[in-house]
């Protein structure tokens, strides 16, 4: 998805919210972000990341489990508060800026 605030490519994710775990916290952030809906994600791996001071905070280490999802069904897109665009990518056409960390987290799926 197109990041409106950091106007980058990067991946759907986000924080689980209270009463859900990681799989169904994926599958709302994905619908949050693009409108797309999957059923199920499988789990690929934990992730340990340290992040530079940001407006979310100071420098700092986090966690994220990472999922994935397959669709069935290609959803029309509608933007939000955090996503412009979204874009089935082929992993090697030129896109533009995409964050480093999910330009790697692409690789390990």
């Amino acid at each position: 998805m197109q990041n409106k605030w950091r106007k980058n490519w990067e991946l759907p994710g986000g924080i689980i919210e209270a009463g859900e775990n990681a799989q169904q916290c994926v599958i709302r952030e994905l619908f949050e972000e693009t409108n797309q809906k999957i059923e199920t994600a499988e789990f690929k791996g934990l992730m340990k990341f340290r992040l530079q001071p940001s407006f979310h905070g100071p420098e700092r280490t986090e966690y994220g489990a990472l999922f994935m999802g397959e669709l069935y069904q290609l959803d029309d897109f509608v933007e939000n508060d955090e996503a412009s665009s979204i874009i089935l990518w082929d992993g090697t056409s030129e896109i533009g800026d995409i964050a480093e960390i999910d330009r790697k987290l692409i690789e390990f799926v």
